[in-house]
């Protein structure tokens, strides 16, 4: 097992999504030529700004769910 780091913890809005296990997805539709290494390093800045997007939920020792990363 990896040790995570802990962003923080889901708001009571979120919690309901955790409990039900509902899950959420974008979908591009692309046409053409695709530069993969540029995609690739646009893919890993994204992961920079937004860390919550390499993430994913565990339950704390409290019980609440957190989002937390590798």
């Amino acid at each position: 097992m990896f040790p995570t780091s802990a962003i923080r913890k889901l708001a009571p809005s979120e919690k309901l999504f955790a409990e039900t296990q509902t899950f959420t997805s974008v979908t591009v539709h692309l046409e053409g030529s695709v530069d993969i290494d540029a995609m690739s390093t646009a893919f890993d800045a994204i992961l920079e700004v937004y860390p919550t997007y390499s993430a994913h939920l565990e339950q704390g020792d409290d019980g609440r769910y957190q989002i937390v990363t590798d």
